[in-house]
């Protein structure tokens, strides 16, 4: 929609057809829609990093810390120190140091803990995660798409009057005619690239980023 809208108004104004201050509103309420738009996504994925995707990855390091500690009888290693202090038995499963039945030890809310992360779900969280995978990739393919179509596929020119191929229909006038986009200059190509397609591209990449953190 904002790029039928952008295109469609700058041909009009390139041609000299209808209001052009009407016209010039609009292109920049498209604008501030769009810019308004991206900043809003850009502000909620920021926090759904900082406190939910955060919190969730920092309490899943806690309650693996305590398990790990529990389950080898305080015979761990340091993993990690900071920015939390994340220890791993020694010699793993097979080794010498794991007793499953330490679990019982545990009291209820940390055993509640160790069940609830995601990685001891194994086939059902995998397959979230597959799912949420594939609808991410499915738009950044889209965003491929959009870019051959619109920077690769359609040829440049000069002008945005010659943007447009009017497809001419019986009783409808040039402002209701359906067009096709036969060519985009140089400038509108930018503008679109930089205020469609890459921020459209690195949102979903981040957001397919953020969505995997916090599953796994």
């Amino acid at each position: 929609l904002t790029i039928c809208s952008l295109v469609r108004d700058s041909y009009f104004l390139a041609k000299d057809r209808g209001h052009r201050p009407n016209r010039y509103w609009r292109l920049a309420t498209t604008m501030y829609l769009l810019i308004t738009c991206i900043s809003i996504q850009v502000f909620l994925l920021s926090q759904v990093k900082r406190f939910v995707s955060a919190k969730a990855v920092h309490d899943v390091r806690i309650a693996y810390d305590v398990f790990e500690q529990a389950m080898y009888g305080g015979n761990t290693w340091n993993m990690s120190v900071q920015p939390k202090l994340e220890r791993r038995g020694i010699g793993g499963k097979a080794g010498a140091y794991f007793n499953a039945s330490r679990f019982d030890d545990l009291d209820a809310d940390e055993q509640a803990a160790a069940c609830r992360i995601p990685l001891s779900q194994p086939w059902f969280f995998f397959t979230v995660l597959y799912i949420w995978s594939l609808t991410c990739i499915a738009e950044i393919r889209k965003c491929k798409e959009l870019f051959m179509g619109l920077m690769m596929g359609i040829p440049r020119v000069e002008s945005m009057a010659d943007a447009l191929t009017l497809i001419e229909e019986d009783g409808l006038d040039a402002d209701s005619s359906p067009m096709v986009i036969s060519g985009l200059p140089g400038i509108m190509k930018v503008i679109l690239f930089v205020f469609v397609i890459f921020p459209r591209f690195c949102i979903t990449t981040f957001l397919l980023w953020v969505g995997c953190r916090w599953l796994l």
